[in-house]
């Protein structure tokens, strides 16, 4: 009974600890522009917002031996990490995802498709003669 306590004000900074470096990281969307394998560095085309124009290019290092499959020229990423240096034109890479929705256009239950494409090809799941609509 004596430890309870104990546990639970360690536990409680063990989850603001690991809150804390989550919430610590930078997060871009950005396309791929070229990747080294070598150097393993890749370049990452980033909008700048409303107040500019042009794209903003930064060299994204990352420590893994291989990238998944998704991750090539031409491909729209969600970086998670941190910016080197003090400026933002070098970012380390913790985290990447497929940025180009939120699903990556996957359908594991095919409950999307069916709503989408419905009966008779017709959307919602309805019929051309059934109710849920005006005709």
């Amino acid at each position: 009974m004596r430890h309870i306590p104990k546990i639970l004000i360690l536990a409680t900074c063990l989850f603001v600890l690991a809150a804390h470096s989550i919430y610590a990281m930078d997060a871009l969307l950005g396309e791929i522009m070229s990747i080294d394998a070598e150097d393993r560095q890749m370049v990452v085309s980033v909008d700048q917002g409303v107040d500019s124009d042009a794209p903003r290019r930064i060299v994204v290092s990352y420590d893994r031996q291989s990238l998944p499959g998704f991750v090539q020229p031409g491909a729209v990423v969600r970086l998670w990490g941190e910016y080197v240096g003090g400026g933002n034109s070098e970012f380390r890479l913790q985290s990447l995802r497929n940025g180009e929705g939120l699903h990556h256009g996957h359908d594991p239950t095919g409950v999307r498709s069916r709503l989408k494409h419905g009966h008779d090809g017709h959307g919602m799941g309805m019929g051309r003669n059934q109710g849920g609509g005006r005709h």
